[in-house]
């Protein structure tokens, strides 16, 4: 798994291993790509079923919908962990700062279905 120059994974205080800021990251910066075989919804289901661990998904409401699984090869996006106060978000498959970030910080995403947002992350079941 390729951590983009910045960032490290280290363990966490909320959960397991976290993503870590080791430069200051402002306002509105680009950070990284969600990675992840893409596949349609029914190719996900035959092959998942409905452990959607390490996924983003485009929407759950649609069979043609858009799944990008990175369960085989896991992506750094994958290690960030849930808070109600994000300080990242994420847009078409992009990784984004929501504030300022401070040397040493996690970065937080919000993963809760009432977040606006385009995309729905399958979370650890744990």
């Amino acid at each position: 798994m390729d951590v983009p120059v910045g960032l490290e994974l280290k363990p966490s205080k909320v959960h397991g291993l976290g993503i870590f800021a080791t430069r200051a990251i402002l306002y509105g910066e680009f950070i990284g790509d969600y990675v992840g075989e893409a596949m349609t919804k029914a190719e996900f289901k035959v092959r998942y079923g409905n452990d959607i661990r390490y996924t983003y998904w485009t929407s759950h409401n649609f069979p043609n919908t858009k799944v990008y699984c990175a369960k085989e090869k896991r992506n750094f996006i994958t290690y960030i962990n849930e808070s109600i106060e994000p300080n990242v978000f994420l847009k078409k498959r992009k990784l984004y700062a929501m504030s300022d970030i401070a040397l040493g910080d996690e970065l937080f995403l919000r993963y809760d279905s009432k977040y606006n947002r385009d995309y729905i992350l399958g979370r650890s079941q744990g």
